[in-house]
């Protein structure tokens, strides 16, 4: 099984990102149904994934709702590394006293990644999700869209 299928939900992406607009903050996901995708693997802190449907995508960072909340109201630094073909796109935030960072890898040798890239320079922006681990289950705390940086644009048209 390869990585990307290892990710792919059982469930249409459009009907995750449908049941996600009836998500209220602070409610828990239920591990049944369209969110059993995040339950999959995703019980552990610091865990970054994204969706893509046609011309929408959405990122969601998991991790405790302490650090959460620590980071969803700031602003993040952008940086992007280019390594053979994995893109590393990352949100650089201050939580406690030090340095964090939210990645998100691309891996542009697979059809998938490339098209979600061409989604990302078009849209010149992410909806990232922040879902927190609550009582032994996900929750939903918000989402923040972020505008992606000039620098981080150029960078993102020249890839092929």
């Amino acid at each position: 099984m390869s990585t990307v299928e290892m990710y792919k939900p059982k469930f249409e992406i459009i009907d995750i990102f449908n049941a996600l607009k009836k998500v209220k903050p602070d409610e828990l996901l239920p591990e049944e149904g369209v969110f059993n995708f995040f339950y999959q693997d995703s019980l552990y802190p610091g865990l970054s994934l994204f969706l893509r449907h046609k011309d929408r995508t959405k990122f969601f960072y998991i991790d405790h709702d302490d650090f959460i909340h620590e980071i969803k109201n700031q602003i993040p630094e952008w940086n992007i590394s280019i390594d053979n073909s994995l893109v590393r796109i990352s949100l650089l935030y201050k939580a406690h006293d030090s340095n964090v960072q939210i990645n998100f890898v691309l891996d542009i040798s697979n059809k998938t990644y490339r098209e979600l890239l061409a989604v990302i320079r078009k849209k010149k922006e992410i909806k990232l999700y922040y879902l927190p681990l609550l009582y032994g289950g996900i929750a939903f705390d918000s989402y923040k869209k972020l505008k992606i940086p000039a620098e981080i644009m150029n960078v993102l048209k020249k890839i092929k």
